[in-house]
């Protein structure tokens, strides 16, 4: 990996927070990478003081952004991409494990394919101890478009994407409380296409902490959301009334989480 930020050319973005018991495999999968020289931007939410010396130990130039405990996901990712100055960022989250070509394989897709703004690829699906659940396959080509209008079409940690665009398109929307990812695809889909490999290129790990198995998704980000859908949909020149059908079918999940937890 080159230790000079202008030679690299993939950021990976990597939010974490303490007690982060699989960081170290993330870590080690990270440095098996091939093919790409990358830099880690490691997102530190809170007490940083347990986990840096393990980043750094590790990964001895990536670079370690400190937030704040009162800050949201959508803040860490904000801030992380904003010490970014690669061309293509990758997300990746810390208790998934990058599969050695994965980096190398997603950038040579974009340099291939300069329409896609952003790409992310199929998982092998991995239990607390590591252990193969299954396979978790994505829609791939046109595919991505017709799923996205519906609900997300792309794991969030598989994805490397183009910084410039992201930015274009206005970062994570802060308001997008548990749904970041699904509400900025609808905005990159305006501008652009999405698309997924085939391969499993992520070890993603199931496990009962996770924010999208265990959070409901607020009111106020299903108005970010409906109003992300009806943008994709007006740039595609599709009917604004189809794109509301389809809000509500999203929604209604999100609804019955949010009546259940309340219900607890």
């Amino acid at each position: 990996m080159s230790s000079q930020a202008d030679r690299v050319a993939v950021d990976v973005l990597l939010p974490t927070r303490a007690p982060a018991p699989w960081l170290a495999e993330t870590l080690d999968g990270l440095n098996a990478q091939v093919g790409c020289s990358w830099r880690l931007i490691a997102v530190v939410h809170g007490d940083a003081s347990g986990l840096a010396p393990l980043i750094l130990a590790k990964v001895p130039d990536a670079v370690v952004v400190p937030m704040p405990p009162d800050a949201r996901l959508q803040d860490l990712l904000n801030a992380g991409l904003d010490a970014c100055t690669a061309t293509y960022v990758a997300r990746q989250d810390h208790d998934d494990i990058p599969e050695p070509t994965r980096l190398a394989a997603q950038r040579a897709f974009l340099d291939e394919h300069p329409a896609v703004l952003a790409v992310g690829s199929a998982a092998t699906v991995i239990d607390e101890r590591g252990g193969m659940v299954g396979i978790r396959r994505l829609p791939v080509g046109a595919q991505v478009l017709k799923r996205l209008r519906w609900k997300s079409a792309l794991v969030h940690p598989s994805v490397m994407f183009r910084r410039a665009s992201v930015v274009e398109a206005g970062g994570y929307d802060p308001r997008a409380t548990h749904a970041e990812d699904y509400e900025l695809w609808l905005r990159l889909a305006a501008l652009g296409n999405l698309d997924n490999l085939p391969e499993p290129l992520l070890r993603y790990r199931v496990h009962s902490e996770q924010v999208s198995r265990a959070k409901a998704v607020p009111h106020a980000t299903r108005v970010v959301v409906a109003r992300s859908r009806r943008a994709l949909a007006r740039s595609r020149r599709e009917s604004l009334l189809m794109a509301q059908v389809r809000q509500a079918v999203w929604s209604v999940p999100q609804i019955l989480r949010s009546i259940q937890r309340d219900g607890t």
